[in-house]
């Protein structure tokens, strides 16, 4: 066989193989930056969760945290900043998906090491995380939203 016989045979297998390939690599596209998109908000409700538990152990917090009025306005003064920072550093934000809960009391946990009991609080962040792709391409198999959430356990102070 000569060279012309068999480039005249391969004539358009790259375009058949560009359309086969092309469509795998459109939904890696959106199935790369729906997670880095996740991951960015998972790692903003870390970084509120404890900034909000940084807040409630914050030396402000305890000072007035036996008292129950005070201790209902201060509980919601740390919500509202955890909601401000969220909304801040979060693209597209929607403050009726997010929840926000404060340890009722402080914690006790014992320290395995040293036996000893130390006070702490606890913040936990929720939030109902809209995909914006990956629907479109999933025909109903992946969820429309999925619940991120973040804790963090700060040791009072006082």
């Amino acid at each position: 066989m000569r060279q012309t016989d068999f480039s005249r045979k391969e004539r358009g297998t790259q375009l058949v193989e560009f359309a086969i390939i092309l469509p795998m690599l459109v939904l890696m596209f959106f199935v790369v930056t729906e997670g880095t998109a996740m991951i960015r908000v998972h790692q903003v409700l870390n970084n509120a969760a404890r900034e909000g538990a940084r807040l409630a152990t914050s030396d402000a917090a305890n000072a007035v945290y036996g008292t129950d009025p005070t201790k209902t306005q201060v509980r919601n003064q740390i919500i509202a900043q955890v909601k401000s920072y969220v909304s801040v550093n979060m693209k597209g934000y929607d403050d009726t998906k997010i929840t926000v809960t404060i340890s009722p009391d402080k914690v006790l946990v014992t320290n395995p090491n040293t036996g000893v009991a130390m006070a702490t609080t606890v913040v936990t962040v929720q939030y109902q995380y809209a995909l914006q792709y990956l629907p479109a391409f999933s025909l109903g198999i992946v969820s429309n939203t999925f619940n991120l959430g973040a804790k963090a356990q700060f040791r009072n102070l006082n």
